[in-house]
């Protein structure tokens, strides 16, 4: 009788695995960004990144490190729920993003570490311009991917318990954010999906970059970009990203984009960064070919993960917006803590 039991008890077991895993693949098979071959998920042009060609290696090698500050005082922005649209720094990708009376907050990182356990990783010089106390009632958490500087556990957890919440995360992400039982909606997407969120549209858009939390998941979960839409206004979140032909592709799709938050920094050396990150110049052609209205950079000056200077990527941004002719008022430069009405 135990026996029989026991065997029974083995074989749902085993149907139960085989049912999930399948369901697991079914996904990732029914995303046109999945290689069934490789078992991982393909950049948006086919191009692989390839950092551990021996070129690149020692180009790496061979770039000194530049020395930051040990830290920076922020400015401190205290923000309500309100009628007024703006867009608030909290710090690295860490943005408040308010749209007619949503609140959406973009890859929360409020640790001093962005690493496992919050004790490994680059330690941040900027505290956060905003502390997760200070928020104000959170509606939407976006999650451009799972590398730790821009999915942090500890901080997700705190809004998750702080706040009535709804997650959206690329493919694959939602079963991290399932194993800390955050006990909030999570809502999965490929690329160019989306769904509503308290009258906000919130798009998947294409990326040019890569997923990686621990040693065997190299490129097993998505990464993406997003696209905030209102009534009034578009709001466009790039995430983590290198310049590639998702822009083009993107501004063909919205058309009349109020404002583009595109990173800048982590971007020397060149030949190593240049795939998974835009530099400045980058990200100002991809404004142009975005046909946006406005700029914000972001990704910079916080957690020093390049090889660039502090606060060298804003000066370079600045220089190239001479060359490339493009306006001041068609970039807003905000440090943490600053904030933007639109």
């Amino acid at each position: 009788m135990f026996v029989s039991i026991f065997l029974s008890a083995v074989l749902v077991a085993i149907c139960l695995v085989v049912v999930l895993t399948c369901r697991r693949k079914k996904l990732h098979w029914e995303s046109k960004n999945w290689n069934p071959t490789s078992k991982e998920f393909q950049h948006y042009w086919k191009r692989s990144i390839k950092v551990l060609k021996w070129r690149a290696v020692w180009e790496y090698f061979r770039t000194p490190t530049a020395k930051w500050p040990k830290s920076i005082l922020a400015e401190y922005s205290s923000i309500t729920r309100g009628v007024t649209d703006r867009i608030a720094n909290i710090g690295h990708a860490t943005f408040l993003i308010q749209m007619d009376g949503c609140n959406i907050l973009t890859d929360p990182v409020f640790s001093n570490r962005a690493g496992p356990l919050g004790v490994f990783g680059p330690k941040r010089i900027v505290p956060p311009g905003i502390s997760i106390q200070g928020l104000p009632p959170i509606d939407v958490v976006f999650i451009s991917h799972n590398h730790y500087d821009h999915l942090d556990a500890k901080s997700v957890k705190l809004l998750a318990r702080m706040h009535n919440v709804t997650f959206v995360v690329p493919l694959g992400v939602k079963k991290k954010l399932d194993s800390w039982k955050l006990n909030r909606k999570i809502i999965e997407l490929d690329w160019w999906q989306s769904c509503d969120v308290k009258g906000v549209c919130v798009s998947s858009m294409p990326a040019q970059h890569w997923s990686r939390r621990g040693v065997f998941d190299m490129n097993k979960t998505l990464w993406m970009g997003g696209m905030f839409m209102s009534k009034k206004h578009k709001i466009f979140f790039a995430g983590d990203t290198g310049w590639g032909p998702h822009f083009a592709d993107i501004a063909e799709k919205y058309s009349d984009i109020d404002v583009s938050l595109l990173p800048i920094g982590a971007y020397k050396p060149h030949l190593v960064m240049q795939v998974q990150h835009m530099g400045p110049k980058d990200a100002l052609n991809a404004c142009i070919a975005l046909k946006s209205k406005k700029m914000v950079p972001i990704h910079y000056d916080v957690f020093n993960l390049g090889k660039e200077r502090y606060q060298e990527a804003e000066q370079d941004l600045l220089e190239s917006a001479i060359e490339l002719s493009i306006s001041d008022e068609a970039i807003s430069i905000l440090k943490v803590g600053q904030q933007l009405e639109f």
